[in-house]
């Protein structure tokens, strides 16, 4: 037979089920959990949102919780407020989300009237800026090659502003380049002569281009060229460098195009022809040597065309006999003079030639007339001599032995 539970025992059941309840211990937990939990604060990372070294929210205080929903931030300091960022009055709740900028100017938030406004934003934080730095490369300008370096490296953004570079170390300062006064920091238009710039020397800059060559190519013989005529002999074959960096030594200089038309082919610098000046005298009729041995003397005439493989030492243009002035024995009897060019005397006297009349032995030239004794010397270097009766006539020279 049932009987009815007392109202005791009704309450004791009901206290047993809540006492077994999970629900309620969940519920008690959670309270327990939100009394202890620290009260909410802005920090530098917010709903995903990271500070970057140099970066600071424009209000770093009086912040809740709800006025940063997901998906928000504050905005930075100095950040430009655009459309569809929210602004709200430090007195107001609502927030305010512009389509067009403010009275159509960016605010630098954090500033002026506004300053103690609050600004979120649903955007990307702006990229940290990294701090200037002189690198070995400046936009429009070539890198730095190896054994280049600018002139000082203690330069300032604001000091090299688009189109500007800093010297190179022993780089010319040419006249429309500018230095920095000392006097009142500015920069000012270089006016003087040409000179070497040094690491000691002030700020100097330019709009120049780099130079083409580096030391290296300077140095194996390489010469800037800015167009013209063609800089060297025209049969010769010189190394060549064009604009968009090939380089050929196949092709005699009269064939290119040494003036520039503005392409990748225009000719910017060229090694000339190491056998450019023994080219030039063969072709004039010259006769080359080339050494076969390692004694001086070792130099024979080349009878066929020089093929130009061996080493520039190698060969040689023929030197040209020493001349000496003539002797006694050099002047035969019935050996006769004369000017090699007209003269005052010639033209006054009309002497077309003078007859030798003596020849001393111990003497130091010859006898022409009891007035005129010209001496070996002299004639070597005024005078011409027949020795066939006027037929044929040479200078007063002899090759030296």
């Amino acid at each position: 037979m049932n009987t009815e539970k007392t109202k005791g025992e009704i309450l004791a059941d009901k206290i047993e089920a809540w006492l077994n309840s999970r629900s309620l211990i969940e519920d008690l937990e959670k309270i327990l959990a939100d009394y202890r939990k620290p009260e909410w604060t802005l920090g530098r990372s917010v709903n995903g949102f990271t500070l970057g070294e140099g970066q600071e929210w424009h209000k770093a205080d009086s912040w809740t919780k709800e006025m940063l929903p997901d998906g928000y931030r504050p905005m930075i300091k100095g950040e430009i407020w655009r459309a569809l960022d929210e602004f709200k009055k430090p007195e107001g709740e609502k927030w305010t989300a512009e389509m067009e900028v403010y009275n159509g100017t960016f605010l630098k938030v954090g500033y002026g009237g506004f300053k103690n406004y609050y600004f979120r934003s649903k955007r990307p934080l702006p990229a940290v800026e990294t701090p200037w730095q002189l690198t070995r490369e400046i936009k429009g300008f070539r890198p730095l090659a190896d054994g280049e370096e600018w002139h000082r490296n203690d330069w300032t953004k604001d000091m090299l502003p688009d189109g500007w570079r800093p010297l190179l170390l022993n780089e010319q300062h040419v006249a429309g380049d500018e230095y920095k006064s000392s006097k009142d920091g500015k920069f000012r238009p270089q006016f003087n002569s040409p000179h070497t710039v040094h690491a000691h020397y002030k700020h100097r800059r330019t709009r120049r281009p780099l130079p083409v060559l580096t030391p290296a190519q300077i140095a194996d013989g390489w010469l800037e060229w800015h167009g013209g005529e063609c800089p060297v002999w025209d049969r010769s074959i010189p190394n060549v460098m064009f604009r968009d960096g090939d380089t050929h030594g196949k092709w005699n200089a009269g064939v290119m195009e040494w003036n520039h038309i503005g392409t990748g082919r225009d000719i910017i610098a060229y090694r000339p022809d190491p056998y450019e000046a023994l080219k030039k005298a063969h072709a004039e009729g010259k006769v080359i040597q080339f050494n076969y041995g390692q004694a001086i003397a070792d130099w024979c005439d080349m009878e066929r065309m020089p093929t130009w493989v061996d080493p520039v030492k190698r060969y040689r243009v023929k030197p040209s006999p020493v001349m000496v002035p003539l002797g006694p024995e050099d002047v035969p009897p019935g050996s006769a003079l004369r000017y090699i060019e007209s003269t005052t005397h010639t033209r006054r006297y009309g002497f077309a030639w003078f007859l030798v009349r003596e020849v001393p032995t111990a003497g130091d030239g010859v006898v022409v007339s009891d007035e005129w004794r010209p001496s070996f010397e002299f004639m070597k270097e005024k005078l011409e001599i027949s020795r066939d009766g006027g037929k044929t006539w040479q200078r007063c020279e002899k090759e030296a032995k």
